[in-house]
Formats: structure tokens, C-alpha cells, sequence
């Protein structure tokens, strides 16, 4: 049978004050250095020690309190380390009212109906009158550029080779870019 244990009565305020503050007499220099080398700020580091000590004297258990307890203070102050500095990575460099406004850039109508896209490629097209592209070759740079398909998901869609997407893809950019270096003739 085990032997019963003598009940203590819980410390009043005085007490506790009392013995934080002769933990603080030890221990605030050497947790001060120890959060430092994980901060590299003195004021962070200050402002966590701090906090340290407002949770001991809050949440410590009495029997916790006074010397002795080196490895739970420094515990206690490397997940208040943790916090902060998971805190700090939240908050943005450039608050978002100072960010610079951008125009959006305007893309192409969204095309609703099978009507409305094949007007919208016969559009694009007509803007590069001089180019000489078979329909199937039209119908590829068309998959790619407007919807980034890859050249499997073309040769899918069209049954043609992969290779073959890829050769029409660099011949369709190469007249396009000629096209374009003789000034639209």
C-alpha cells in the first residue's frame, strides 16, 4: 500500500513573485543569450524572454518555480521562439495598401459556345494573313497556344503524332515570327 502524500498548500502571490524573481536573477542573462543566437535581434530577443516570464509566473506549477528549472525555461522560451517566428513569416515584407496597383492584362473572351470559338480562331488567324498553314496545322498552334495543351494531349485529341505536333508547333512560330519581322506584308 502506498504511503499517502502529505498535501502542500498552494503558494500565495508573494511566493510565487518571490521565487520568479530569483529565477529571473539566474536565469534572465542566460536565456537572454540563448534566444539571441536564435533571433540575431536583441529586442526580439528581450521581448521573448519576457514573455517567459509572464507564462511562469501565470501558468508555472508551484512546484516548477525557483532554481533548478533551467531546462523547462529554456523549453519554454524556444516554443515562444517558434511562435514568433512563425508570426513574423505571416506578416507580408510590404503591407498590401503600399503594393503597387497593376493594370490586368486583357486576355481573350472566353468562348461559350463552338460558334463563338471557331470565330475566335478564325480571328487570330486573320491577324497573320500572309502565313501558309494546312487547317490541321491551323487546328494545333490553335490547341496549344490558346488552351497549353502538351504535344501528347494533341496527338490525342487530333490523331496525329507527337512528333508531328511538335515539328507543325516550331513551323507555325518560325512563319508567324517571319510574318511579323516583315512588318505584317
Amino acid at each position: 500500500m502506498p504511503l499517502p502524500v502529505p498535501k502542500t498548500r498552494p503558494l500565495s502571490f508573494k511566493e510565487r513573485f518571490e521565487l520568479v524573481s530569483e529565477s529571473v536573477d539566474m536565469y534572465h542573462k542566460h536565456l537572454l543569450g540563448y534566444v539571441y543566437t536564435m533571433t540575431n535581434q536583441w529586442q526580439d530577443a528581450e521581448n521573448i524572454v519576457q514573455n517567459v516570464w509572464k507564462f511562469v509566473i501565470v501558468y508555472f506549477k508551484d512546484d516548477q518555480l525557483g532554481h533548478g528549472h533551467l531546462p523547462l525555461l529554456r523549453r519554454k522560451a524556444y516554443q515562444l521562439f517558434i511562435d514568433h517566428y512563425r508570426e513574423k513569416q505571416r506578416k507580408p515584407a510590404i503591407p498590401t495598401d503600399q503594393l503597387p496597383e497593376y493594370r490586368s492584362v486583357k486576355t481573350a473572351p472566353e468562348a461559350y459556345t463552338d460558334a463563338e470559338e471557331l470565330r475566335l480562331k478564325a480571328v487570330f488567324f486573320e491577324q497573320y494573313p500572309g502565313i501558309e498553314l494546312s487547317d490541321g496545322q491551323k487546328e494545333v498552334i490553335w490547341l496549344h497556344g490558346r488552351y497549353g495543351f502538351t504535344h501528347m494531349e494533341i496527338a490525342e485529341k487530333t490523331g496525329t503524332a507527337a512528333s508531328t505536333i511538335g515539328d507543325w508547333i516550331k513551323l507555325g512560330r518560325k512563319r508567324i515570327a517571319e510574318y511579323l519581322s516583315e512588318g505584317g506584308k
